[in-house]
């Protein structure tokens, strides 16, 4: 199903991306100041974004994209469940999920950057360049 109606946030969530919104991880704040105001490929990006019951670290309405920052968390069985439900919801509302590493982020910008214009540029002109029927991960996890 690619549903592109995108689902309100639920009260619960908005509350809570409110308090991410605040107490956010250095990470997520590092690449947030290299995404927002259109700073990154001119696309305009909101952070801590409702959509549904999830939040999305980073979301862009026009490129109907969500990026994820993914701490040693996600590796644990369970949360790659729950990650997995997560992004067939998104999928099934013809929302694409790019994940990255934490550690790619702290430890390398540049390269964490690189690949998500690599990727954004890919969408664009239509090529496959997502894994898993469309959410992508990009490089190892910390």
């Amino acid at each position: 199903m690619d549903n592109r109606f995108v689902p309100p946030p639920s009260e619960t969530a908005v509350a809570t991306a409110r308090i991410l919104r605040s107490e956010g991880t250095s990470t997520e704040r590092v690449l947030w100041e290299r995404l927002r105001a259109r700073r990154f490929l001119g696309i305009k990006f909101r952070r801590q974004q409702p959509i549904g019951t999830y939040i999305a670290d980073f979301y862009s309405n026009e490129m109907r994209l969500v990026v994820e920052v993914d701490g040693s968390e996600h590796n644990d069985a369970e949360q790659k469940r729950r990650d997995a439900a997560r992004d067939e919801f998104f999928r099934e509302h013809g929302i694409t999920v790019i994940r990255i590493p934490t550690g790619l982020v702290a430890h390398d910008m540049a390269r964490a950057l690189q690949t998500l214009a690599a990727r954004i540029e890919a969408l664009n002109v239509g090529k496959d360049a997502l894994v898993n029927d469309g959410c992508a991960a990009i490089g190892p996890h910390p």
